[in-house]
């Protein structure tokens, strides 16, 4: 409410020429004509429309548009404070000025209350007008700037509210003071749940030592603005990856506290994992092609020296068998670089179709198969069927380690001599065990690298291939013995139809 003291008339309108178009409300024609040629005198930006009584004021206000509205109080069938409330149920922020001659405590108290911008006395002579000019020149302009600030507050709050930052205050210890409310929406919690939380608490804790430590490096210096990437402990989604920008402003009077500005970038760190792992089964490739294979090319060709000179067919039998070895090199090598790939697309398997299948097509010689493993997943048919195939081989080949031919050092050509594997269910994956020799725990994280092998007749991508299709799934796997002895492979993180 601005001052009623003409005495204190003090104009805060730099642009005295800024247009502002006012409605005179007045049951006295004659009075309402003079006081708008004063008013437009007074100043030459204002424009003055007049209306006898409030039905003709509300008729003008559905016609044109108007910046301020003057009004009496005393009139015929309706007062300047009932048509206040006709005016606000249509412009609740148009500035209205109650300008009356029936003054007096009770209805200037009563006019406060209804909301009215300002209120003023009629009075006697000309200087009424420059007083009521003023104030209508300051009463815009206030609604302007008022209409300015909520619509730059409005902008920002959309700005920050659909950003894909999360801005947020916290003190020295990594408690949150303030989130934007696209906290909700990056990090799955409401601003009103993390605030009071310690921040560190929801950092993963591989993570967490090296987060505390960059952010006391802002704490102890506020030139220091680190850049730092964790796994933040996401509401529904699990861990996601968070790049963090820190700043010190403690000293400043509204902040008082460090901004961090978190964006997800989890995506962007699955495209570098991946392409980390395209990069290591690459490096397999050529690793593979420079040597693996090299090696019976060699035999091959030197027994095939051997068979032109002697013609002996045992070396052709050797020639072929080092085919063979080159063929499930290069069938491997293809595997490995395709099967890596996420798994996009998944349908229905049957989990005791695809084990049968795989036994078919893996060479088992008296091998036996055992187990009931039942259920219906998800997953690329192709794919699971190759994984298996690839246990079942491992399983039937190394169960022949201890049936070496003491003339060539090599594996019994009949390989697993009896060994038994079984498939089971668990909670959330299935197993395949054997009761072979087994692996020994230290070998237990080197069998799936590419190129790992313990014999001169395998190419050491088997289980490599079985941890890229995994992954490719999203599933886990993990070694152990076996209940007799042998080596388990349990793959979890399935979940059954």
């Amino acid at each position: 409410m601005a001052s009623t003291n003409p005495g204190s008339e003090m104009t805060s309108i730099d642009d005295r020429t800024t247009a502002i178009r006012v409605l005179h409300v007045d049951d006295d024609p004659d009075f309402g004509e003079l006081a708008a040629t004063f008013l437009e005198r007074e100043r030459d930006g204002i424009t003055v429309t007049t209306a006898t009584s409030v039905a003709v004021a509300l008729e003008r206000l559905r016609e044109e548009t108007f910046d301020c509205i003057i009004s009496d109080y005393d009139m015929p069938r309706a007062d300047g404070l009932t048509f206040l409330q006709m005016v606000r149920a249509d412009n609740p922020d148009l500035p209205f000025i109650l300008f009356t001659g029936k003054g007096s405590e009770e209805i200037a108290s009563d006019a406060i209350s209804a909301g009215v911008n300002d209120y003023l006395q009629k009075g006697t002579g000309t200087d009424q007008y420059a007083v009521l000019a003023n104030r209508i020149g300051n009463t815009v302009a206030q609604h302007t700037a008022e209409h300015a600030i909520r619509e730059t507050r409005e902008r920002f709050k959309r700005l920050i509210e659909y950003s894909a930052d999360v801005v947020s205050i916290v003190d020295a210890n990594g408690v949150y003071q303030y989130l934007t409310p696209s906290s909700e929406r990056v990090l799955g919690y409401s601003p009103e749940e993390l605030i009071g939380e310690n921040g560190f608490e929801y950092v993963h804790p591989e993570d967490r030592s090296v987060a505390m430590e960059a952010f006391a490096h802002t704490v102890e210096d506020a030139e220091v603005t680190p850049k730092i990437e964790f796994r933040f402990d996401h509401k529904d989604d699990g861990w996601i990856w968070l790049e963090n920008h820190a700043r010190n402003l403690v000293d400043d009077a509204l902040i008082g506290g460090f901004v961090v500005n978190s964006r997800n970038v989890t995506q962007r760190k699955r495209r570098e994992q991946e392409l980390t792992r395209q990069n290591e089964r690459l490096e397999s490739v050529v690793d593979a092609v420079s040597h693996d294979l090299r090696n019976p090319l060699n035999v091959a060709e030197g027994h095939l020296d051997l068979a032109r000179r002697i013609d002996d067919p045992e070396h052709f039998d050797r020639v072929e068998k080092a085919h063979d070895r080159v063929k499930q090199i290069i069938d491997d090598l293809v595997t490995l670089a395709r099967k890596g790939e996420t798994v996009e697309e998944s349908d229905p398997v049957d989990l005791r179709a695809v084990v049968q299948g795989a036994w078919r097509n893996t060479a088992t010689y008296d091998a036996t198969l055992r187990g009931d493993a039942t259920g219906t997943l998800r997953a690329d048919r192709s794919r699971l069927q190759r994984l298996l195939e690839n246990l079942f081989h491992n399983a039937v080949e190394h169960g022949s380690t201890g049936n070496r031919n003491a003339r060539s050092g090599d594996a019994v050509e009949h390989g697993g001599d009896g060994v038994r594997v079984e498939v089971g269910r668990l909670e959330s994956g299935f197993y395949v065990e054997d009761d072979g020799p087994g692996i020994p725990p230290e070998d237990r994280r080197r069998v799936f690298r590419s190129g790992y092998t313990t014999g001169v007749d395998r190419t050491g991508f088997g289980l490599a291939i079985v941890k890229e299709i995994v992954e490719a799934h999203g599933w886990e796997i993990t070694v152990t013995d076996g209940r007799k002895g042998g080596a388990c492979f349990a793959i979890t993180g399935i979940d059954f139809v």
